[in-house]
């Protein structure tokens, strides 16, 4: 058991309550909640190798996360854990954000002729974010940036398999450089405030 373990790390602090139970026949349980203060987005990508994946990495994000985190995650008695039964509810809250040489956004240049896709900020950055049935899942949120707002939601499965599903609105300075060349009429409609454009990423 441990009880208000705190301490300091990547520019931020943290707060670690949780137990592990032993449920016989060499089975084990962690059950623990961390609260996350101020932690410095790129380092704790860096210092957590990428958590394994690839897509999003400390060379691409910077930022400060605020965070409350609960885990349930089943071991066996070599204390490994079971991806298929683990469980994660994160409550994220990313301010200051930079998110910069992503390789996926610039797929939106079909659609809008920006260089801002380059190099996005964002002041801040909610959500509630689960893992279980080894996937990562993205309720729907809005994200208000400096290249384009967005709606976006989906999940992100542990074999690398993804699927997102983006509404973006353009402003009025972004909606003269949308490309209707290239767009298909299909894949945007026009309403009072502007244009909407769909967009499903999977792959």
């Amino acid at each position: 058991t441990l009880n208000n373990l705190d301490f300091e790390a990547m520019n931020g602090s943290f707060a670690l309550t949780g137990n592990v139970f032993d449920k016989g026949n060499g089975q084990f349980v962690i059950s623990a909640q961390m609260d996350v203060e101020k932690a410095d987005m790129n380092q704790l990508f860096d210092q957590c190798a990428n958590f394994g994946q690839k897509q999003i990495t400390s060379d691409n994000l910077q930022g400060t996360l605020n965070a409350h985190l609960q885990l349930v995650a089943p071991m066996d008695k070599y204390l490994s854990i079971d991806i298929k039964k683990l469980f994660v509810q994160a409550q994220l809250a990313i301010s200051g954000g930079r998110l910069y040489n992503y390789q996926p956004l610039q797929k939106l240049s079909r659609f809008i002729n920006v260089n801002e896709l380059q190099d996005i900020n964002f002041e801040l950055l909610e959500n509630t974010i689960e893992i279980k049935d080894q996937k990562v899942i993205i309720p729907q949120m809005e994200i208000k940036n400096s290249a384009l707002n967005l709606t976006a939601e989906g999940f992100h499965r542990f074999d690398n398999y993804m699927e997102y599903k983006f509404r973006v609105k353009l402003n009025e300075v972004l909606s003269k450089k949308f490309n209707r060349k290239k767009a298909k009429t299909e894949n945007y409609e026009e309403d009072k405030e502007g244009i909407n454009i769909f967009i499903l990423m999977k792959g």
